[in-house]
């Protein structure tokens, strides 16, 4: 792996969230971001979004996954709500941990400070019967389409 990234001529690999702000310092000198399961759990979002837009180059990219399941997901198998969980009840692990924010309003702030949005692939899957109707009130008037999609994967770029 170590090899890969040499011939990759990175000029800095951040592996660690905790050395962030050693590169924020730098605007506009990173060409590549990359975050695989992260977004989910950033709060305030849009601020976060905002610093890594200044610190990426004009034209360069971000790659994120990010993860819209309720995390405890895999614990609960025999649970119809599973994948939503943390969206039913504030009294849950990922309630705390995650953002819960969804696909549409990280698309809002994506576009909000002048990403391109290259390329999305989603995984969605059908809601089961009566969900939204255990949804904590504030998150009701949540689209089916968005509470269809428990994962995503976007390929943004910097004008």
């Amino acid at each position: 792996m170590d090899k890969f990234l040499e011939n990759l001529l990175l000029k800095y690999i951040v592996t660690n969230t905790d050395k962030y702000s050693e590169y924020t310092s730098s605007s506009s000198s990173v060409d590549l971001i990359i975050s695989c399961t992260v977004l989910e759990h950033i709060r305030p979002f849009e601020m976060h979004i905002s610093n890594l837009v200044d610190i990426l180059s004009t034209g360069g990219k971000m790659l994120h996954i990010v993860d819209f399941r309720d995390h405890d997901h895999r614990k609960v198998k025999d649970d119809p709500y599973r994948y939503w969980r943390f969206l039913i009840s504030d009294n849950v692990r990922c309630a705390k941990s995650c953002n819960r924010l969804r696909h549409s309003q990280m698309m809002q702030a994506f576009k909000k400070y002048g990403l391109k949005i290259r390329e999305i692939d989603l995984y969605q899957k059908q809601l089961p019967n009566g969900l939204q109707e255990q949804l904590l009130p504030r998150f009701q008037s949540i689209p089916k389409k968005d509470l269809k999609i428990l994962m995503a994967t976007y390929l943004l770029q910097k004008r």
